[in-house]
């Protein structure tokens, strides 16, 4: 498997294309069964999306969204974020301004102290 993957890099210059359209072709179907609830559609899609991601970053030391995840998101709020993320980098901003403004949101500092945005 690997070597067929070398060589497929090697005559078309792409395991990082060939690997990132299966990361958007996981997210999209992951978050196709997020907007209709399909839990195991959902669960099935994210594990391929992480399971091609991991391959992306062992054999061209980058990921795609994956390194870009805050730690303390929740599992269930992984594949909306992600899809918003991978929608801003393709230049479509989905939040509108001014979402968050006057809201207050806690997080947790190193030390256990806590701050507001």
């Amino acid at each position: 498997m690997i070597v067929l993957l070398l060589l497929y890099s090697l005559a078309f210059g792409g395991i990082e294309d060939m690997f990132g359209q299966k990361v958007d072709v996981a997210l999209e179907e992951a978050f196709r069964a997020w907007m209709v609830k399909d839990e195991e559609g959902m669960r099935r899609a994210t594990s391929k999306l992480v399971q091609y991601e991991t391959y992306l970053f062992v054999l061209t030391h980058r990921t795609r969204y994956l390194s870009d995840l805050p730690r303390s998101l929740r599992p269930e709020h992984m594949v909306p974020y992600l899809f918003l993320l991978k929608k801003r980098r393709e230049g479509v901003d989905l939040m509108p301004p001014g979402l968050f403004r006057g809201r207050r949101f806690m997080y947790k500092l190193k030390g256990g102290k806590h701050g507001n945005l």
